[in-house]
């Protein structure tokens, strides 16, 4: 069975850091609400659906909660696949090893099957601390976004039994208290998979090119991702069908800012290319066409904007490697960013959201992720081999208040994956009238024309 690599990026709502996938995370009780099936279990194998790029799961029930009354094997789905020459990454996407036990929030999706909820949100994973607690954890480095409140989300951890408790109260139509999470003071999971790091480093030194990039295995080696020929111009699409509501241009505008924030950074030749409102092209991977779709008309995130969940989710199709640097790095064949259906450009983290997924879709990593998965989940930072930041667009909370413009981190991993621009450019307009002018080399500061 082919192993797949996908990634989920969250992007955020209000003011304060954002993720991969943006999420606003819902309360417990509304995710245990809004999904279709809950069940605890154990993955017992996957394998890849070549023709919907999908990974599918078999998942043998030991406990069904809601929806299922079996507790033999049923298959669900998580976007994102590898084939051995070619794939699609999807930022945020939930990610399973064989043999996990997890706790499982499960949207229906096509031909029977389910998928997790709100992606990496529906995934707990049954875990036991170095005190001997059970608990039930999500994969935290996977959530970028923030609470209802508009305060940046914190993912806490759950004490197993009361919160299963919980989930059964709520099924049940009392209204218990939430009273099953646990001090981080008090409960700490194993080194490996507390997902804390230490060692973030502002303004870390350069390292190789393809750290800064998400790597994913060909041939059992971890290479890196990028765009072969990028100065040449990648175009990217708005889809004319699809329009954000609350923008008067339905979005067209944070698209070209997006874009002009990666393609000013002077000291790479990184040139992305707007190229309007293109009808009748549909997000799809393997296309060679990039586009960004407003109110997923596709499906493509399951369910509806409601104020919590999903923010966006960047695809990103790669194949063909070619060598870069004397190493081997898949070429980048087209990405495609989605937002939910019913999100609006009111929300104040909308800029920032779409340049970081805008980031992923020409390969960068978390700026607190390790550069490579080999659980296919982000995993710490080690700033030892890579550069490490908790201050980047591209750090996986998003913070709004950066609007379009790059940090530090984010200018070194672009210098460093596509080297060779020059700063001695003037001033550069974006779309909306906001300017940048250059302060320091390869660094770029925006002020009010």
């Amino acid at each position: 069975m082919n192993r797949y690599r996908a990634v989920l990026f969250v992007a955020l709502l209000v003011a304060t850091p954002m993720f991969a996938t943006t999420f606003v995370v819902p309360a417990d009780e509304e995710m245990i609400a809004k999904a279709d099936a809950i069940l605890a279990g154990t993955i017992d194998s996957h394998s890849a659906d070549e023709v919907r790029m999908e990974t599918v799961y078999e998942v043998r029930v030991d406990l069904p909660l809601k929806g299922l009354r079996t507790r033999d094997l049923i298959h669900i789905v998580s976007p994102g696949a590898q084939l051995q020459d070619r794939g699609v990454w999807v930022p945020g996407a939930a990610h399973f090893e064989d043999g996990e036990h997890v706790l499982l929030f499960l949207t229906r999706a096509a031909r029977g099957r389910f998928t997790p909820t709100d992606l990496t949100l529906g995934k707990f994973k049954f875990e036991t601390s170095t005190t001997g607690d059970r608990l039930l954890v999500r994969d935290a480095e996977n959530i970028v976004g923030w609470d209802r409140s508009g305060s940046v989300h914190v993912e806490q951890l759950r004490r197993e039994a009361p919160f299963l408790r919980f989930i059964e109260e709520r099924l049940a139509g009392r209204s218990p208290k939430a009273d099953y999470f646990a001090s981080p003071s008090t409960v700490m999971l194993p080194q490996a998979r507390s997902g804390i790091n230490s060692d973030l480093q502002p303004n870390a030194p350069l390292f190789s090119a393809k750290t800064y990039t998400d790597n994913i295995q060909l041939n059992g080696v971890y290479i890196g991702t990028r765009w072969s020929n990028i100065a040449a111009g990648v175009t990217w699409y708005k889809r004319s069908e699809t329009n954000i509501a609350g923008a008067a241009d339905g979005g067209a505008s944070v698209i070209q800012n997006g874009l002009a924030s990666w393609t000013n950074e002077c000291g790479s030749v990184i040139n992305l290319i707007y190229g309007g409102n293109r009808s009748s092209t549909p997000s799809a991977n393997h296309d060679g066409i990039s586009v960004v779709e407003f109110n997923d008309p596709q499906g493509r995130i399951v369910g509806s904007w409601l104020g919590a969940g999903t923010v966006a989710v960047t695809f990103i199709s790669y194949f063909n490697p070619h060598t870069f640097n004397s190493e081997t790095w898949w070429s980048i064949n087209d990405a495609d960013v989605v937002f939910q259906d019913g999100y609006t450009a009111s929300n104040s983290g909308f800029p920032t959201a779409m340049t970081h997924e805008l980031g992923h879709g020409i390969g960068f990593r978390h700026s607190n992720a390790h550069y490579i998965r080999t659980t296919g989940a982000d995993e710490p930072c080690n700033s030892s081999v890579e550069e490490c930041s908790s201050s980047a667009i591209m750090y996986f909370q998003v913070i709004s208040g950066f609007g379009y413009t790059l940090q530090t981190w984010d200018i070194n991993a672009a210098q460093a994956v596509y080297p060779g621009g020059s700063c001695t450019n003037p001033g550069v307009i974006f779309a909306d009238g906001f300017e940048q002018t250059q302060s320091l080399p390869g660094r770029w500061t925006g002020k009010a024309p």
